[in-house]
């Protein structure tokens, strides 16, 4: 995949928490999350990205819990776009069978066009609950140190 990547404005919430943004998704899924939640931090960062080029890859989460997840995810995220200038799109997430998770993704490495950039986000972390499921439904509220 090459192109314009534009982060959507729906499938999240984002406020105001001090100096940090909150980030609050939901979904049928714990995939839902994860990618809503990607989606949300992608927002924040620019108003469009420039792929270059798209590769599919993965990477091991060792952490067994869920409410710990989305936190994990974006903070993968948030480094592999600082250190090599890379979104991950289109994840795929699935439970391993002695804990930990894998998270297939598009790897694409992009930039940001002039005058389209948004926050710099430093860090994801903990916020709340973290990532639960009430009523059929999951949820997941991070920080955005920013």
């Amino acid at each position: 995949m090459e192109g314009i990547f534009i982060p959507p404005k729906e499938g999240f919430t984002l406020g105001e928490h001090t100096a940090d943004l909150w980030l609050e998704v939901n979904g049928s899924s714990i995939e839902d999350c994860v990618s809503r939640s990607l989606l949300g931090l992608y927002h924040v960062m620019a108003q469009e990205f420039v792929i270059i080029g798209t590769r599919r890859d993965s990477i091991a989460l060792d952490n067994e819990s869920v409410e710990f997840l989305v936190v994990d995810v974006l903070s993968e995220a948030l480094f592999l776009f600082d250190s090599e200038s890379t979104l991950m799109l289109d994840p795929s997430l699935k439970k391993e069978r002695g804990g930990g998770w894998v998270l297939e993704f598009s790897r694409s490495k992009c930039r940001i066009p002039e005058g389209k950039g948004g926050m710099e986000v430093k860090a994801a972390t903990f916020h709340g609950p973290g990532t639960v499921m009430r009523d059929g439904i999951w949820y997941s509220k991070v920080l955005l140190d920013i």
